[in-house]
C-alpha cells in the first residue's frame, strides 16, 4: 500500500513538471516576454534583473533568461546585472532545491527501497557518500548540463541550506559574468 502511494506521489509530481513546461511553452509562445522585460527595464530594472536570474536556472527557460540578462546588461551596469541575477539565480536554484530534496526524495528513497541491501546503496547513506554525492551534484553543476540534475543530486546528498545557498550564488554569479563578458567581446 505504501508503495502505491509513493507511486500516485510520483505521477503527480511528473504532470506538474510536464504541466510547468507546457505553461512555460505557452507563456513564452503566446505572452511578449521581450516587451514585459523592457516594460519591467524602465519601472523597476532592479526587479528585472531578479526575474531574468530566476529563470536562468532551468532548461525550460535558460535560454530567453540569458537573452534578457545580456539584454538587460546592455542598458545597466554589469556588476547590478550579474550580482542580481545571481541572487534571482539563487532563489529558483533554492525552490528546485526544496522540491527535490522533500517530495521528490522520499519517492526516490521508496522506489528504490529494495537496492538498500546492495553495497553502494549503503555507502551513499553514510557520511562519506553523501559528501562524494554533494561533490558530483557540484561537478554537474560546473558542466554545461540542465541544473535539474545538479539540484536532484545535491537534495539527495543532504546539503545543508546555507551551504546550497552560498554555492548556488557564487557559481551562478560566476556564470553570468562569464556570460556577459563573453557576449560584449564578441558583439
Amino acid at each position: 500500500m505504501l508503495l502505491a502511494q509513493h507511486r500516485n506521489r510520483l505521477i503527480i509530481d511528473v504532470v506538474l513538471i510536464f504541466l510547468s513546461i507546457v505553461l512555460t511553452v505557452l507563456a513564452i509562445h503566446f505572452f511578449p516576454v521581450s516587451n514585459f522585460l523592457h516594460g519591467l527595464l524602465l519601472l523597476h530594472p532592479w526587479l528585472a534583473c531578479l526575474v531574468a536570474g530566476f529563470f536562468l536556472v532551468s532548461i525550460f527557460t535558460a535560454v530567453p533568461a540569458t537573452a534578457a540578462v545580456l539584454y538587460l546588461s546592455l542598458h545597466l551596469p554589469i556588476f547590478v546585472v550579474v550580482t542580481l541575477g545571481a541572487v534571482g539565480s539563487m532563489l529558483g536554484d533554492f525552490l528546485m532545491f526544496s522540491f527535490f530534496r522533500s517530495a521528490l526524495l522520499d519517492d526516490v528513497k521508496v522506489l528504490i527501497a529494495a537496492a538498500k541491501e546492495r553495497p553502494l546503496w549503503r555507502y551513499f547513506a553514510t557520511s562519506a557518500g553523501q559528501a562524494v554525492l554533494a561533490m558530483v551534484g557540484i561537478i554537474f553543476w560546473l558542466l554545461p548540463l540542465p541544473d535539474e540534475i545538479a539540484l536532484a543530486v545535491l537534495g539527495l546528498s543532504k546539503t545543508r541550506k546555507p551551504l546550497f545557498l552560498l554555492l548556488s550564488f557564487s557559481i551562478n554569479f560566476l556564470t553570468m559574468l562569464g556570460i556577459v563578458i563573453i557576449a560584449r567581446s564578441i558583439f
